[in-house]
């Protein structure tokens, strides 16, 4: 019995050195402008809290797609330079160019990122997925999600600072 409770000790505490070692940005915990869910947000709450709809087109694109799944047809919605991916009256994120909203941030409770990010910013909060970037202008940064997702977080940076940030969803289409 003693060697079976050492055994699973010593897993348990493995595990948790391979968590610690990877670094992950989970989107169910990551709000836009610290108050509404990337994902699964009500539409209505997104026009309330940045403003009206200035462009909607259908999203025929299936791969990368949140909504893949869903009977109803799904749009693509910008607010000003956030893009949204809908389904009846949800949303999720997909995109957001600070250049065009810089004053929309995403924030959880370890962090933020917003208009004001820099290339050292990320570096400072995810050491070790930096240290695959040594180049200080380097132009891409991906952090995965979460779980056994595929999905990453794409952070586009121009002189060492952020220009754009993309939530990729990878479907695939065997699950």
């Amino acid at each position: 019995m003693k060697k079976q409770a050492l055994f699973l000790l010593l897993c348990v505490i493995s595990a948790l050195q391979v968590a610690a070692q990877t670094e992950f940005l989970n989107p169910k915990i990551v709000k836009l402008n610290g108050k509404i869910p990337v994902l699964d947000a009500k539409l209505k709450n997104i026009v309330k809290e940045l403003g009206a709809i200035t462009h909607r087109e259908p999203d025929d694109l299936k791969s990368g797609a949140y909504y893949v799944a869903e009977e109803a047809p799904s749009n693509v919605v910008r607010i000003k330079g956030v893009e949204l991916e809908t389904c009846v009256e949800n949303a999720h994120l997909r995109a957001i160019d600070f250049s065009k909203s810089p004053d929309v941030f995403i924030s959880w409770s370890g962090g933020r990122i917003d208009n004001a990010t820099t290339l050292q910013d990320i570096r400072k909060r995810f050491p070790r997925t930096a240290k695959e970037k040594t180049n200080q202008d380097a132009k891409k940064f991906w952090i995965r999600t979460l779980g056994d997702s595929n999905d990453v977080w794409i952070l586009e940076f121009n002189n060492g600072k952020i220009t754009k940030l993309i939530y990729h969803i990878i479907y695939d289409e065997n699950n």
